[in-house]
């Protein structure tokens, strides 16, 4: 087996505390948020002032980093 993989075993003894670490927060989320839906989900709401700037820097960056990926992999090949 390669180095830095998981064999079969060791993923089921990483598996159960993943389940445990998922279904113990998401019971009591269950149990705590009220049922329904808010008032606010049914009406356009208007990002906040520069919302969209982040929204774009984010897009943007994470664009460059897949073309500065592949320029630095083509390049070393």
């Amino acid at each position: 087996m390669a180095e830095g993989q998981a064999g079969v075993l060791e993923f089921f003894n990483l598996f159960l505390p993943s389940l445990v670490n998922f279904l113990v927060p998401a019971s009591l989320m269950h149990f705590s948020v009220p049922k329904g839906v808010p008032d606010s989900a049914t009406e356009f709401r208007r990002p906040k002032h520069g919302g969209v700037v982040v929204i774009w820097s984010f897009a943007l960056g994470y664009v460059a980093s897949i073309f500065t990926h592949q320029w630095v992999n083509a390049s070393l090949m």
